[in-house]
């Protein structure tokens, strides 16, 4: 019996499941909101929604997925994401 061999490469199947180093170049390509993601964002009532929401699309875009229940966002992205919603950080979920 032949074992064929995995569908992705660990570094690919990496990209998938953390955040690369993050730096401004790469939150500036995949964490900046732009004026559909804050109509969309801004349509959630409280601050804890609206992170959330945003979070959600932001780990979207840049991992292809969504975040997995007891999962946290970087600092850098959570810090960048209520900087532009003007919400307090501390504001995010708990997703667990």
């Amino acid at each position: 019996m032949t074992t064929l061999p995995p569908l992705l490469t660990s570094a690919q199947r990496e990209q998938f499941t953390r955040f690369p180093q993050l730096d401004e170049r790469i939150l500036s390509r995949h964490d900046l909101l732009d004026a559909a993601d804050l109509l969309l964002v801004r349509e959630r009532r409280r601050d804890f929604n609206k992170l959330g929401y945003a979070v959600q699309l932001t780990v979207l875009r840049h991992l292809g997925r969504a975040m997995c229940p007891g999962e946290a966002p970087p600092e850098a992205v959570l810090a960048s994401l209520a900087e532009q919603l003007r919400v307090n950080p501390r504001a995010m979920p708990s997703w667990a």
